[in-house]
């Protein structure tokens, strides 16, 4: 039999489609490496972490993200808080989260000023004392202009300076020709200043026939002589309208304790002394403790940070603890500044 393979010539298959189905594989492998990149075999992107702190990490882009802060917290950017409103603190250094939006209203509406009260939970308001108004008057030697008292814009008077005279309906004079300058018909004028007798204000030695003024020489009323003892804890502290020493009955010695807004503690006996004997009594000006030891000084904002430095029944105006309204419908911002503690949109509810 004739073999019919003896000179067949062999030859390799086409290898053209087997290379073009290859290369299809690869591109959908690629493909897919770029659309899952969490099942990267290095195993380094694609985390993720939560648990306690509820943040996440996205692992392509490798940023983190937490959850809202509530008010009261520490912020830079409305979207850091839960409420959106991240705004400056009325009374410490940065922004807060705020409960609410507050808007600037205004100086001349002793409204809000546009800053939060340090615990987020109200807008804080103008301070007493902010000028408010345009109009100033003035009347026997006291001028009155308008500033923020209470959240409303009202009149406050003071005496002209240096015992003066009013110059004319709106304003004081600025020195003296005689006595007639001076509002104090017994007051002299040496010297184009008027000087004071004994009980009148004075901002210097010089301004009082006596040559006291007070017990530093700048600043009190005009005494009868110099005071003694003067300074620290139980010193004189100024003259009255007759000219005699004022010593104080606040808290001396080194046993002081504080509680609630009882300060136990030895006391000034009035004249000058520290007397022996620890007594107990409410923190001045309506004020509570600050710590183990002592009393706040002063309540120090319009907000409800500084309402709650004033005991109960009573809110902080800016710089004093002022009592509480007992009118319905009084107007009002807070709880606080109502007796009810209930501040409502219609006014104080009583």
């Amino acid at each position: 039999m004739r073999d019919t393979n003896k000179n067949r010539k062999i030859t390799a298959p086409d290898s053209g489609p087997l290379a073009l189905l290859g290369i299809a594989f690869a591109i959908v492998g690629a493909g897919c490496a770029l659309e899952f990149p969490d099942y990267d075999q290095g195993g380094s992107s694609g985390t993720a972490s939560g648990g306690a702190g509820g943040s996440t990490t996205d692992g392509a882009a490798g940023s983190t993200s937490s959850s809202p802060a509530p008010d009261g917290s520490s912020c830079n950017s409305n979207g850091e808080c839960l409420n959106g409103h991240c705004l400056p603190s009325n009374t410490e250094e940065g922004n807060v989260c705020c409960a609410t939006a507050c808007e600037d209203a205004g100086a001349a509406s002793c409204g809000t000023n546009g800053n939060c009260d340090a615990h987020g939970g109200s807008c804080a308001l103008y301070p007493a004392g902010t000028a408010c108004g345009d109009t100033t008057t003035c009347d026997v030697g006291m001028l009155t202009s308008m500033s923020c008292q209470m959240g409303s814009c009202e009149n406050v008077s003071g005496p002209c300076a240096g015992g003066l005279a009013c110059a004319d309906a709106t304003s004081c004079k600025s020195s003296c020709a005689s006595s007639a300058d001076c509002v104090n018909p017994a007051a002299e004028c040496p010297a184009g200043e008027c000087v004071q007798p004994v009980g009148s204000p004075c901002d210097s030695d010089e301004q009082c026939l006596s040559g006291v003024c007070g017990t530093t020489g700048n600043g009190g009323h005009c005494c009868t002589a110099a005071c003694d003892p003067t300074g620290e804890p139980c010193g004189a502290i100024d003259c009255d309208e007759s000219g005699a020493c004022i010593f104080p009955e606040t808290a001396c010695g080194d046993t002081a304790s504080c509680t609630n807004a009882t300060l136990t503690s030895e006391y000034c006996d009035g004249l000058g002394e520290c007397a022996s004997g620890a007594e107990g009594a409410p923190c001045p000006g309506h004020l509570v403790c600050e710590d183990a030891n002592s009393c706040y000084e002063t309540c120090g904002s319009n907000d409800t940070t500084g309402d709650a430095r004033c005991t109960q029944g009573f809110w902080c105006d800016g710089s004093a603890c002022v009592p509480a309204s007992v009118v319905p419908g009084a107007p009002c911002t807070r709880g606080a500044q109502c007796a009810s503690g209930v501040c409502t949109a219609l006014g104080c509810y009583l």
